[in-house]
């Protein structure tokens, strides 16, 4: 459960992978960053539909009670990784 207090709470971290046979489907050497289309579209899919998965992975007034100023939830990132999983 998310901790309201001023304490730190239990984030949540999550890494996703998709793979098609044996290669990486979000990898493609040619592209801007070896960033797939493929992963592109992904990533529209996953922003263009945030509100609706929000319902299963903020189910609890607990999930909102940190959305104050100071606190370091919610920080959402995304970017390029160092080393490429091929």
């Amino acid at each position: 459960m998310p901790n309201p207090y001023s304490h730190n709470g239990s984030g949540m971290h999550t890494n996703i992978s998709l793979f098609k046979g044996n290669k990486n489907a979000f990898y493609d050497e040619s592209k801007d960053m070896e960033v797939s289309d493929t992963l592109r579209y992904f990533v529209g899919g996953l922003k263009k539909h945030v509100q609706s998965f929000t319902a299963v992975t903020n189910p609890i007034v607990n999930s909102y009670k940190r959305i104050v100023p100071g606190y370091e939830a919610p920080y959402i990132s995304h970017g390029r990784a160092r080393t490429a999983h091929r």
